[in-house]
Formats: structure tokens, sequence, C-alpha cells
């Protein structure tokens, strides 16, 4: 199966959440067997903002209809490389109440050019209908709070650490998370900051040459 753009028949909806076309795993519910599918969109330039959002309305159905069922889920993925890699942004699953709406933070990537993708999989040992997944009015949004924005000011390094100083805006939850790769992040402070805020990280404790890091609400 791949994704279709058309008038929704799969036995789950009849129309689309604005008619009349909708994005659909399985568009008019043939029978299937397998499902390994991404629907990537355009490259998005975040700037202008300081926070931005993902919407878009879905409708699914991936609850197992027989022991022959292995999987069938569903992910909402970004990527800052032009689809050469995929962060995921969250994992979809079970069922919707019919045309139901999802909003997801992409206020980490302001300032990245990203693109969105939606990754379907589904594996049976018995091909069967299955509705698959449907996605509509998808949208992506940038909004300025006028806070100040996330920024790393300065880099010093001391005795086998690195001593990061940033600024957050007074009362905003904040995480620094580092990386040897740009795909795997892994969280090495969590605070709600005032000012200027430092944190030490240690060099000396892993042996890849290079290290990324990132501030994020």
């Amino acid at each position: 199966t791949t994704w279709t753009l058309g008038h929704p028949n799969n036995g789950l909806e009849t129309q689309a959440h604005s008619p009349e076309n909708a994005w659909g795993s399985n568009l008019n519910g043939d029978v299937i067997g397998l499902g390994d599918t991404t629907l990537a969109g355009p490259a998005i330039d975040l700037t202008g903002g300081d926070r931005a959002t993902l919407r878009f309305w879905q409708s699914y159905d991936f609850s197992s209809q027989s022991d022959s069922d292995i999987y069938e889920s569903g992910e909402v993925d970004v990527s800052t490389n032009n689809g050469n890699a995929w962060i995921p942004l969250a994992e979809v699953d079970d069922s919707s109440d019919g045309w139901e709406e999802a909003e997801y933070d992409l206020t980490p990537y302001v300032g990245h050019v990203i693109r969105i993708g939606f990754y379907y999989g589904f594996f049976t040992l018995e091909d069967a209908v299955h509705p698959g997944w449907l996605l509509d009015d998808i949208s992506v949004t940038t909004t300025n709070s006028g806070a100040k924005p996330f920024q790393f000011q300065s880099l010093a390094f001391t005795n086998g650490q690195a001593q990061l100083t940033f600024s957050v805006p007074s009362g905003i939850s904040y995480m620094i998370e580092g990386s040897t790769n740009l795909v795997d992040w892994s969280p090495i402070e969590t605070n709600s900051g005032a000012g200027a805020n430092s944190v030490f990280v240690d060099l000396q404790s892993t042996n890849f040459p290079r290290r990324f890091y990132r501030l994020k609400r």
C-alpha cells in the first residue's frame, strides 16, 4: 500500500474532513498485507517567530482484527536535513473516534528548514481489509510571543569540561540536550531559569570526536 490523495472510501470514512480530498495510506479500503510507506511534506522554513505548531486532522483504526495481525501503527516525524534522516515526533496507535484533530509542538525546530513525514507501518500473515490512516488539513504555523528567544551565549573549555552559557526567558522551563550524531539526544539538564544560566558538560565521558548541544523549551 502507499499514500494516495483522493476521496476516501476505506470502510472507516466516506468523506474527507474538508471535502473532497484527503491523504490515505489505504484510501479505498483495499485488501492489504503489508504497509511500509511515508508521506513526506515539502520544505518549511521555520523563521520569523519563536514558536511553531503542527496541526492536522486524522482518522484511523489500528486495532488488531485477528491473531494474524503482527503490527499496525503510525509515526509523525520531522527532518532537518531534507528527509535524509527522520526524527520521531509522536507515535500513533489504537484508533480514533472518527476525524480527530492532532497538535504537536515544533518549537525546538524554530530557525530550521524542516520537513514533516507521516510513516505508516503494517504487517499481517493473512491479507485483509484494514482502513489504514487518513490525514487532512495539515498545517504548520509560527508565532512570536514577544519573549526573549532561547539562545546560547558562550562556550568555554576548562579542566576537561565545557561550560555552556545561555539565556532563557524568566519562568520558562528548559532542557539542555547533548548528541554525538544530531539524531539521538540525551538530556543533560532540566530546569526553570531566569536570566543567564550555565551548565558544565564533562568532555571526558565519551570518546566521540564531535558533540552537539541544543537548548529547547
